[in-house]
């Protein structure tokens, strides 16, 4: 999923979803079901807001208007949050 918002920040909007549809693949494959299942509401969340990608396409938009919307923030602080559990548990 992070590699899918980071297309999103160079506007490559195909590659965002092509990323979004392999990572499902897998989480299905290794039968993932919550991470699926986020997987897939992300999924919904980047068809809703195709227009407004698009319209940030067409205008340039600057990185910071990108990085809110694509909630990247969000992504790596969930990120943090579970390696710093599981170093936790590990040591």
């Amino acid at each position: 999923m992070l590699k899918a918002k980071l297309e999103l920040l160079t506007l490559d909007l195909q590659r965002a979803q092509q990323s979004l549809s392999e990572a499902q693949n897998i989480a299905e494959k290794y039968g993932l079901e919550v991470l699926a299942s986020r997987i897939s509401s992300e999924q919904v969340e980047l068809q809703e807001q195709l227009s407004k990608w698009e319209d940030f396409k067409k205008s340039d938009a600057i990185i910071a208007e990108r990085m809110d919307l694509a909630r990247i923030d969000k992504q790596l602080i969930r990120m943090l949050r579970k390696r710093l559990y599981l170093e936790k548990i590990i040591f």
